[in-house]
């Protein structure tokens, strides 16, 4: 399987669709830490952001509140 380079439904205003990602990155003689952000596709705007100490469900969860 190999993945696409455009979704077969564009989306056409804002809202139609959120996209969600997990970006982690070490703090050197700290601990691992996860930014998770919520993207609109359309606009490509950072609708929220959180970082946590987890990357778990329960974070993305607490994002989309």
């Amino acid at each position: 399987m190999s993945a696409s380079d455009i979704f077969q439904d564009k989306t056409t205003s804002v809202n139609q669709m959120w996209q969600t990602d997990f970006t982690y990155f070490k703090i050197v003689r700290w601990r691992w830490y996860y930014l998770s952000t919520i993207l609109d596709d359309y606009s490509r705007f950072i609708v929220n952001w959180e970082l946590c100490a987890t990357m778990k469900a329960e974070d993305v969860k607490t994002d989309l509140r």
